[in-house]
């Protein structure tokens, strides 16, 4: 049972808002539906869509909810990730950078030929690096296939710089303060740039080059 239950979403959802329901709660604040809905009525703490920005990060599209609940004040700074590995502490990092390919979204997808060609310049500056779960063929470089999410995020520790597709590892590599280099197809900036003050990302929607 809860004091409060948060649809922590950017916009409306009537899922979100089935779950705060289903979760016991004195209090619900979320998102209502512009055109009215009865899934509205489960949010005794109401925020119309056009008090969330669009252009507004989602992290700040979160924060905005907790404010409407009065947990946080406008003026508090929004902290930066800090992700604990729950079953090792980090390891020291090294100075080989991890190439991370894999995306499921083509608009992303960079296509093997620009990965291949980025590790020759990485091999021409005698820089070190390792594949994580994936690796073009003919192309020099350690793969690494972690068995799990844990494993997975234990081995992107192990790096300073990440430089992979938009997605999940884009947000995991910097909470673990990895310098993150992103390359997306799509326009994320706006709304879900990962969460970081190490992230370059480069963007072009429908096409990477």
């Amino acid at each position: 049972k809860y004091d409060l239950a948060i649809g922590a979403t950017g916009s409306y959802s009537s899922a979100t808002a089935w779950l705060a329901f289903c979760a016991p709660a004195t209090n619900r604040v979320g998102v209502i539906s512009k055109k009215g809905s009865i899934m509205d009525l489960i949010y005794n703490i109401q925020i119309p869509q056009n008090k969330i920005i669009p252009s507004v990060h989602q992290v700040k599209k979160i924060a905005l909810l907790a404010q409407y609940a009065n947990i946080i004040s406008q003026s508090t700074r929004l902290p930066r990730p800090e992700l604990i590995l729950p079953s090792k502490s980090l390891p020291e990092r090294g100075r080989v950078i991890a190439l991370c390919p894999l995306t499921i979204r083509k608009q992303s997808d960079w296509g093997d030929e620009n990965w291949i060609k980025l590790a020759n310049i990485l091999e021409k500056n005698k820089l070190q690096y390792n594949w994580i779960g994936y690796k073009p063929k003919d192309v020099n470089g350690q793969i690494i296939t972690p068995s799990n999410t844990i494993d997975f995020i234990q081995h992107l520790a192990k790096y300073s710089l990440v430089i992979c597709i938009e997605g999940g590892t884009s947000h995991i590599a910097p909470a673990l303060n990895c310098a993150t280099i992103v390359i997306s197809g799509v326009r994320i900036s706006k709304s879900w740039i990962p969460w970081s003050d190490e992230v370059a990302l480069f963007e072009r929607t429908g096409e990477v080059t």
